[in-house]
């Protein structure tokens, strides 16, 4: 009895010891993901710090995201000029789950003079839109549109760029958008 009750005790503070090593993975894996997310929070605010200047004013809040997301992708290219030249999945860009972060991916076409920025349109992106009086009453395709048409043209001012071409389409019942920016010479 005294062999059982010492080993169970040994078995035990074995299991506690494996789950503090646990919980310290855990724990660190944790703080790396929030650090993560503080660094992402630094760089949205600096335009959302300016978002009463009058510069931005007439900005909404996802366009100067959408700004923060393609100076992050041009900071990104200088560091690596390879980043990103791959066509995106458009699987990942309609995945609000597992796919890419805040379902966009801008394409590294430097070479060729442009960079192609993509945007899947899931559920919250549509409740987002719809939130705003001048959407309410559009189509999903005439949202869209006016997006394109009337708000990308900013975002392209925003860094010197000209809108070379901009279209949408659905995949797996979801609508992406691209927009593809001519650089600056």
């Amino acid at each position: 009895m005294y062999i059982y009750r010492k080993s169970f005790l040994m078995t035990l503070k074995f299991n506690q010891f494996n789950n503090c090593r646990k919980a310290n993975k855990i724990q660190e894996q944790l703080r790396k993901h929030i650090s993560r997310i503080i660094e992402q929070t630094v760089l949205v605010e600096s335009r959302f710090a300016k978002k009463d200047d009058k510069k931005y004013k007439n900005c909404y809040t996802s366009d100067l995201f959408r700004m923060e997301l393609i100076e992050d992708f041009l900071k990104k290219i200088k560091e690596n000029p390879d980043y990103n030249k791959n066509t995106p999945s458009y699987a990942d860009l309609v995945d609000d789950w597992d796919g890419y972060e805040d379902q966009v991916y801008v394409q590294n076409n430097i070479k060729s003079g442009c960079i192609t920025y993509w945007e899947g349109w899931v559920d919250a992106c549509w409740d987002a839109a719809y939130s705003k009086s001048e959407y309410r009453n559009l189509s999903k395709e005439d949202t869209i549109k006016d997006i394109l048409k009337n708000r990308f043209p900013r975002i392209a001012q925003e860094f010197g760029f000209s809108i070379k071409d901009s279209n949408f389409f659905l995949y797996r019942g979801k609508y992406i958008m691209k927009v593809e920016f001519s650089l600056p010479e």
